[in-house]
C-alpha cells in the first residue's frame, strides 16, 4: 500500500494500511465507553441545536453525485429530514472549505473573533448552565437535573431504565408512517421497501436506534403501513405496557456484569416487517470479561432482545 495518483482536486492521497484500518475497531470501541452528552432534549420545545457541516476539499453537497457525497453531507441531509419529520428545534447548515471559496480569505481583526467567540459562549451559557431563563419542562419533557445518575451494576440489580433512545426500521411495506412522542417518521405509499431477507446476515443486527433520549414513556406509537400484499394496517404500540416493568433486557448474569461500569440509556427498537411489529431494545452493558478471547476491546454486550412481536 503506499501513496495514490488520485488527487483531480490537487489533494494529495494516501492508502490506509492495515494497522490503520483496524485502529478504526480499536476506536469504535474506545467510543463506544463513553456516555454521550445530552446536547438537545429531544421533548424540550424551549432548546435549539445548529450544526454547522463544513465539507472537506474537493467534495460538494451541490455538485457530488448522492452515492458519491462525503459522511458530512449525509449527516446534514439526516439533520435536515428530522426537521421535515417535526424536529424543529434543530438545524444544520453547511459550509464550503476555505480551499473552495472563490474570494480570497481575509484576515479580520482580532476583536472580531473575540465578539462571535464572546457571543456564542453567552448563548452556550443561557442554554446549558442558566435554567432561570429557561421555562420549567413539563412531566413530559426532557431535563438533565431530573436524570437519575448512572447507579453501580450490582447496588441497582436488576437493571432498570428510566430514559431510552428510539428508532424504527422497516421491510417489505408500503408508506411506512410512525408517530411516537416527537418522533415522525413519512415514507411514500407507493414504494415497496425492500425485504429484511435481502439485507442477508446483517439482518437484524443492523437494527439500532438513535432519537433520544426519551424519558418513559410518551403516549402509544402510532403506525400506519401497508403489507407487501397491499393491505391498509394500523396500530398502537404502548411502551409503556410493553416495559411495564422498566427492566433492561440483556443476556448476562449479574456476575458477568463489571460492577462499576456504567450503563447507558437503552436503545428500543420497533420494526414493521410486512404484516409483523417487533419491538427490541439494545442495552450496552460493560462486562468482568471479554466477550472474544484475546480481543482487549470486547469487554461489552449490546445484544438485540425482542420484547414484543404480533402479526396483523
Amino acid at each position: 500500500m503506499g501513496s495514490t495518483n488520485k488527487n483531480p482536486d490537487g489533494v494529495d492521497t494516501d492508502l490506509a494500511t492495515r494497522e490503520q484500518l483496524q485502529s478504526y475497531t480499536r476506536a469504535e470501541a474506545d467510543l463506544a465507553q463513553l456516555r454521550i452528552p445530552v446536547l438537545l432534549h429531544a421533548d424540550s420545545p424551549h432548546e435549539r441545536l445548529y450544526i454547522a457541516a463544513q465539507d472537506g476539499t474537493g467534495n460538494s453537497l451541490r455538485k457530488d453525485a448522492p452515492e458519491n457525497q462525503s459522511i458530512v453531507a449525509r449527516v446534514h441531509a439526516q439533520i435536515r429530514d428530522l426537521k421535515n419529520y417535526g424536529a424543529a428545534n434543530r438545524d444544520s447548515i453547511t459550509i464550503r472549505p476555505a480551499a473552495q471559496h472563490r474570494q480570497p480569505f481575509r484576515r479580520r481583526p482580532p476583536w472580531v473573533a473575540a465578539l462571535v467567540t464572546s457571543l456564542a459562549l453567552t448563548g452556550c451559557q443561557s442554554a446549558m448552565t442558566n435554567p432561570a431563563n429557561t421555562p420549567a419542562p413539563s412531566d413530559t419533557e426532557s431535563s438533565s437535573s431530573k436524570r437519575a445518575p448512572s447507579a453501580g451494576v450490582v447496588a441497582e440489580w436488576p437493571l432498570r431504565f428510566f430514559w431510552h433512545n428510539f428508532g424504527t426500521s422497516c421491510y417489505s411495506v408500503y408508506g411506512c408512517n410512525i408517530k411516537y412522542g416527537h418522533y415522525w417518521r413519512e415514507e411514500p405509499d407507493d414504494e415497496l421497501k425492500l425485504s429484511s431477507a435481502s439485507i442477508g446476515d446483517k439482518y437484524p443486527k443492523n437494527l439500532s436506534a438513535s432519537y433520544g433520549p426519551i424519558r418513559n414513556f410518551p403516549p402509544p406509537a402510532i403506525v400506519r403501513w401497508r403489507s407487501r400484499d397491499g393491505t391498509a394496517l394500523r396500530a398502537e404500540l404502548d411502551m409503556a405496557e410493553i416495559f411495564k416493568d422498566q427492566l433492561v433486557l440483556h443476556n448476562l448474569r449479574r456476575e458477568e456484569v463489571l460492577a462499576t461500569g456504567s450503563v447507558a440509556d437503552p436503545q428500543i427498537i420497533l420494526e414493521v416487517n410486512d404484516r409483523t411489529i417487533n419491538v427490541y431494545m439494545r442495552a450496552f452493558i460493560s462486562t468482568k470479561d471479554a466477550q472474544i478471547p484475546g480481543n482487549k476491546y470486547s469487554f461489552s454486550r449490546n445484544d438485540l432482545v425482542r420484547a414484543f412481536s404480533r402479526t396483523y
